[in-house]
């Protein structure tokens, strides 16, 4: 029985190899790549209006010089870093050849024959058997069906600049011991290897179906954000014969962390997304649906009570339906159809916008009377003779006018109903007063969505096939519902922790939010491993827990140690001085990223018009457009999500972890945002 151990001159006997094929390869791309875009400008001088001929072959010469161009970008890009795993198996079936395959960013095939694969895709199924796969008898799924295969070897490599700097085999090193090495580095080098780390509980939450609902709950640092992005690319390799890059939305808490997570994107091997804040996604809904209606934004908390609003907007939608579709349809008193009938007729119509169903309504309707023209003729002359219309011509006239409001009979009806005048309404049913178009907050604007969609799918964007939202915690209820209205044909990928819901109106739990907004088709996963902090910083995160709760808190970090926490308590009158030359430290010890995280926004403005002309400090909010290597003064609630090398906590004696507050969540955020180094100043 062979043994299956990886050796240093095997591998870089592998290496060389590929690195010469994959030279091979650029320079038969660039050539056809330069020979095509030749030949497309030639092919642009020919064509005139006398020689249209030319005109058909130009498209092909496009798609073929941005193919060529796209495969000579793979391969230069692979010259650097080819691989980062080995998968040796066998499969099940009886007289299978034992399989060697090594597993890359993208996948590389052989120039000149396309079935050779060099490199195999990690989102490629039989990939799944490097992130989730045991030794021994295992499994993948592919093609719907799953695989058996007796794993031998799983190797994770380490290459850098087209050498190897390492391999490790998976019964010879723990996992945990390279995903150290990796997250001991600068946060920039980090991210660059991502994909080399996934973990199989992550794996498994990327790899699900399209049509699932994914709602994954994750500790600070588990790789939500990184679970998410992966994804995408996943769902765009997977079902690219159905979708693409413009069948998928993001929606992000503000446009600076926005701008920070997908600009991962591009290195994954997706192009530009759709993506907002859940503010632009509602305002160009809305200016879509009203381009005359003007309206002004305004902060504050919800007034709508959660729990019970989806039940009670349910119920007056129902009555908004009721008064369009109800009672016996009459023609000057004779009645044309029965009110049972038409209650049976929309009873049979499920999952459509009251136009879409008015139209139809409409078309029954006057097809059941034209069926039934002689029969009504009689009684409708009688009308119109009590009326003193008994003039053949006149009677005419009066008889078209009448069938015209019937063709239009619920449409009719339907233009009555004002999403504006159902938002007051609404909210005169909730105990609450009208509102006015300079004065809608966000949940507002989400009703007046709802009530346009439910009207006349105004706001619907369709061919949207795929919704990340992350820091997904930070929605309410409202909020969720009208997403799903907006995008009816999507499924979610809703990422997330509790723990920061730093929002007294946000949702209270993942099982409300499945309940109240999914009708519980749902898959549930959690992440509980982080491998953002050192376990310095996480056992000071956990301890701030467990002081509120008094219950201990779920989180295993990965063991990687580092400095201990320090605690400052400047002499007062020192306080800048002692930040100045902390952040001093911090810049030599040559962490490229970090942070002054403040209680609010006021205090974190306050502090940085104090330290800006006396240390190499940037402001940064939620309306920053992109987060550069530096140090950056910011609040909590703009710091979700982010990560720096080192933090400073800057105003920590004002934060009250024992009392019924939110106190102890926004400390959390804080404290989980620092990668390698965390300071606490006291006294601030």
């Amino acid at each position: 029985m062979p043994q299956y151990v990886s050796n240093r001159a095997g591998e870089e006997k592998q290496l060389r190899g590929l690195l010469a094929k994959l030279l091979e390869s650029s320079s038969y791309y660039e050539e056809l790549y330069r020979s095509t875009e030749e030949e497309l400008e030639q092919l642009h001088r020919m064509y005139t209006s006398a020689t249209p001929e030319f005109y058909n072959d130009i498209p092909t010469k496009e798609f073929l010089a941005q193919l060529y161009r796209s495969r000579l970008t793979d391969c230069e890009k692979a010259l650097e870093k080819p691989y980062f795993g080995k998968l040796i198996y066998r499969e099940a079936q009886e007289a299978a050849d034992e399989m060697t395959l090594y597993i890359g960013k993208k996948g590389i095939a052989n120039h000149r024959e396309q079935d050779e694969i060099w490199v195999v895709d990690w989102r490629a199924p039989v990939s799944a058997l490097y992130y989730s796969g045991n030794l021994g008898q295992t499994q993948y799924r592919a093609a719907q069906r799953d695989i058996l295969v007796d794993l031998k070897l799983k190797t994770t490599l380490e290459i850098q600049s087209g050498k190897l700097l390492g391999f490790y085999d998976s019964e010879v090193v723990a996992n945990d011991e390279l995903l150290v090495k990796y997250l001991s580095q600068n946060k920039d080098v980090v991210l660059n290897e991502i994909v080399a780390t996934i973990q199989k509980d992550q794996d498994a939450i990327i790899r699900r179906p399209l049509h699932v609902n994914v709602l994954v709950q994750g500790v600070a640092g588990s790789g939500k954000t990184t679970v998410a992005l992966h994804r995408i690319a996943y769902l765009l390799y997977t079902y690219r014969e159905k979708m693409s890059s413009e069948n998928v939305f993001v929606l992000a808490a503000n446009r600076l962390f926005l701008n920070y997570i997908t600009a991962m994107l591009p290195d994954l091997d997706v192009p530009d997304v759709g993506q907002g804040t859940l503010r632009e996604l509602l305002c160009d809904s809305l200016s879509r649906c009203y381009p005359k209606l003007r309206f002004r934004l305004t902060q504050g908390a919800s007034e709508y009570n959660q729990a019970e609003l989806p039940a009670l907007l349910r119920g007056f939608l129902q009555e908004v339906k009721e008064a369009v579709f109800c009672g016996t349809v009459a023609a000057q008193g004779v009645p044309i159809q029965s009110a049972r009938t038409v209650r049976e007729q929309v009873d049979d119509l499920h999952e459509m916008s009251l136009l879409r169903m008015a139209q139809l309504m409409d078309k029954r309707l006057w097809s059941f009377y034209k069926n039934r023209r002689d029969s009504f003729a009689f009684p409708l002359h009688d009308a119109f003779f009590q009326q003193g219309i008994t003039a053949r011509a006149d009677l005419l006239r009066a008889m078209q006018k009448e069938e015209k409001v019937l063709q239009q009979y619920y449409r009719a009806r339907l233009k009555k109903q004002k999403p504006q005048e159902l938002l007051n309404a609404l909210r005169r049913r909730l105990g609450l007063g009208a509102k006015r178009p300079n004065d809608y907050t966000a949940d507002d604007l989400c009703l007046l969505v709802l009530l346009s969609n439910f009207l006349h799918d105004g706001c619907v964007r369709g061919k949207i096939y795929q919704v990340v939202v992350d820091e997904a915690q930070d929605l309410n209820a409202l909020q969720y519902l009208c997403l799903k209205s907006i995008f009816p044909d999507a499924s979610f990928t809703v990422v997330g922790d509790i723990m920061q819901n730093i929002h007294s109106d946000s949702i209270e739990s993942w099982q409300q939010l499945s309940e109240l907004v999914f009708g519980g088709k749902t898959e549930f996963a959690t992440l509980l491993k982080s491998y953002r902090n050192t376990i310095e910083i996480s056992d000071f995160a956990k301890e701030i827990v467990e002081t509120h709760s008094g219950e201990s808190f779920a989180c295993d970090p990965l063991v990687r140690h580092g400095r201990e926490v320090v605690r400052r308590n400047p002499p007062k009158g020192q306080e800048i001085a002692q930040l100045t030359q902390t952040l001093a430290e911090i810049a030599q010890s040559g962490y490229g990223l970090n942070a002054v995280i403040c209680k609010d926004a006021e205090s974190a403005k306050k502090l940085f018009e104090s330290i800006r002309e006396k240390a190499k400090v940037q402001w940064l909010d939620a309306e920053s457009g992109t987060l550069e290597k530096g140090s950056y003064v910011l609040s909590v609630a703009d710091a979700k999500g982010l990560e720096f090398d080192s933090v400073v906590i800057w105003d920590f004696d004002r934060y009250d972890i024992t009392a019924p507050t939110l106190d102890f969540k926004l400390l959390y955020v804080a404290a989980t945002r620092a990668l390698h180094e965390l300071f606490v100043f006291n006294g601030s």
